[in-house]
């Protein structure tokens, strides 16, 4: 009996020291998110809007504000503070710029994406377009969902543009 208790507080000690560091990652994880989403609502807040949609990667976080034709833009990590906000009034469309290069082996070339961002074509033509990045190689090893993620966005701001 008394090796069985014994043996169910070492099995329930091992469980517990299995689980923790992923409880503690998730925690992090978490309260790292709800600090970069108070940066983009911070940011829409200081313009007086607020924050329809968003969504937050590794190395910025985007936020829309459909009533005031906004968009709200941080990068997060090494260039913190790089935030911007858009007037989508002043904007015409927008598109997927995608850099690549090729990598040549015995199997053959393939295709790499160096960098993944929104360009938001003005309506003068004396503006520049404006490049709001999603992925940089320099900065990830892979893409994380950020293809996708693009392709909504400029779907979505497409639609409000129209």
């Amino acid at each position: 009996m008394n090796s069985n208790i014994s043996s169910a507080l070492f099995g329930a000690i091992i469980v517990i020291l299995l689980c923790l560091p992923i409880f503690l990652l998730n925690r992090n994880k978490r309260k790292e998110r709800r600090k970069n989403f108070k940066m983009l609502s911070d940011l829409a807040s200081s313009n007086g809007g607020k924050i329809d949609k968003h969504e937050i990667f590794n190395h910025f976080a985007i936020g829309i504000d459909k009533d005031k034709k906004c968009l709200y833009y941080c990068k997060i990590g090494e260039n913190a503070g790089e935030n911007q906000i858009i007037d989508m009034t002043q904007f015409k469309n927008s598109r997927i710029v995608r850099r690549t290069s090729t990598n040549r082996s015995d199997d053959g070339t393939e295709q790499m994406i160096d960098h993944l961002s929104l360009g938001l074509i003005p309506i003068s033509k004396k503006s520049k377009e404006v490049q709001l990045e999603f992925y940089n190689s320099d900065q990830s090893m892979r893409l994380s969902g950020e293809l996708q993620s693009l392709q909504e966005w400029s779907e979505r701001i497409n639609k409000i543009l129209k």
